[in-house]
């Protein structure tokens, strides 16, 4: 286990390496390790400031200990406490009997405290409302001190009153508030809604459809709750699906082939149409996903995700062409990238240096002396000077003495022209 000499073993003796070591725990939840770290740090003769505590009860909360949390903060009450010392103490009561006492009580003390800095703030309020999911009445005089006090609710702020919501007409009025503020809606937001709030599958479908609107991809958990709650409802009135409930039904079908990495994993019922949600920013988010987690299994699923978003005509941007360009690079897919280039240029669309590269290496593979020309062309219209680099590959290429003159000289005006240029054959 962790103790004073074995962390002395690592050359560990100082209270700041103890302080960093515990925060660090702290933030990724691993309580007992922190706690064994501020048992080690006195032993070693230490004394834990209440940035230290802190991090222990921020642990806690992650895990819900309640009872070791609350006997924890009790003995920091001779310390300056903060404001983030009471929001890691109210992150760690649940929504159980015992933690919504220790809840208000902490309340009270924040909203009867005279010093300025310990007054509740939104997070506060958050953490509060996360406390009381099934006390509806509560929620409601929550929400209305943070009106009157003026104090702002933000995203968090609905996603955890309507999950406190015992009625539909309450988290659609909710819903309606949250987006007449300006807020936008999460994949959380929508989460709660199906999960706590919606109980008619014809809501959960609509809710679902326009999630694309706000660029956001459902979960593959989201997906199967719609899924599931229009073949309950369907089955129970032997009957088909309604009209109004297909574009959400559909929108949860291809949310799940999107998730099984673009592979059809469930046929779409024969009453309705196979044409997906045509959403820009929910495929820049995949193939931002794809990137993050690139691997060669999923180059395939790059290739027909890329298919489907031509094939649907999908307006593709800069940033579309920027992850979808690497991931096809890595899988040398030099064909799909020429073809992407010609949409780029066609389109007129403002080069990136990144772009440009790749582009030029896709020309050089299939031998396009003519796209490489035109992809030098379009960065210098976007305001990007090529390299030298990029100009030896487009005159490697080049066969037309007249680019290969024109190319020559665009150097000497750049001051890029080396000692001896590439030997070019006509």
């Amino acid at each position: 286990g962790i103790n004073a000499e074995y962390m002395g073993e690592l050359g560990i003796t100082d209270s700041d390496t103890y302080a960093l070591a515990i925060n660090a725990y702290g933030l990724v939840g691993k309580w007992q390790k922190a706690v064994d770290l501020v048992e080690a740090m006195v032993a070693a003769g230490h004394t834990p400031s209440l940035k230290t505590y802190t991090a222990c009860l921020q642990a806690y909360g992650v895990n819900q200990r309640t009872e070791e949390a609350w006997q924890l903060f009790n003995k920091c009450r001779d310390l300056p406490l903060t404001l983030t010392t009471y929001h890691a103490m109210l992150r760690a009561c649940g929504s159980d009997v015992t933690g919504q006492l220790y809840a208000w009580q902490l309340f009270r003390e924040l909203k009867d405290s005279p010093d300025t800095a310990l007054q509740p703030t939104t997070v506060t309020y958050n953490h509060m409302l996360t406390t009381c999911r099934e006390r509806w009445p509560l929620v409601v005089e929550l929400l209305g001190e943070m009106e009157a006090s003026g104090i702002s609710k933000d995203v968090v702020t609905y996603n955890a009153a309507m999950a406190a919501s015992p009625a539909e007409s309450h988290t659609r009025q909710l819903l309606d508030t949250m987006t007449a503020e300006g807020l936008s809606p999460t994949v959380g937001t929508f989460f709660t809604c199906v999960s706590h709030a919606a109980t008619s599958a014809e809501w959960k479908c609509e809710l679902l459809a326009t999630m694309h609107t706000y660029g956001l991809v459902p979960t593959p958990s989201l997906c199967r709750m719609v899924i599931s709650a229009c073949k309950s409802e369907s089955d129970s009135k032997n009957s088909p699906v309604p009209d109004h409930q297909k574009p959400g039904l559909i929108a949860a079908y291809h949310g799940l082939r999107l998730w099984k990495e673009c592979m059809r994993v469930h046929e779409l019922p024969s009453t309705t149409s196979p044409t997906p949600p045509k959403s820009p920013h929910t495929y820049l988010q995949l193939l931002q996903a794809y990137q993050r987690g690139h691997s060669k299994s999923k180059t395939q699923c790059v290739v027909s995700l890329y298919s489907e978003m031509r094939q649907i005509g999908v307006p593709l941007t800069m940033d579309h062409f920027i992850p979808l360009f690497t991931l096809l690079s890595k899988a040398r897919r030099w064909e799909l990238i020429l073809e992407g280039t010609e949409s780029i240029l066609a389109e007129g669309l403002p080069m990136t240096k990144d772009v440009a590269q790749v582009a030029l290496q896709a020309c050089k593979a299939e031998a396009r002396a003519d796209t490489a020309v035109r992809v030098l062309d379009a960065m210098q219209a976007t305001g990007l000077t090529p390299s030298r680099e990029d100009y030896h590959l487009t005159l490697l290429l080049a066969e037309d003495p007249q680019v290969v003159d024109r190319l020559t000289w665009e150097m000497g005006q750049l001051g890029l022209m080396p000692e001896a240029l590439p030997d070019v054959h006509f």
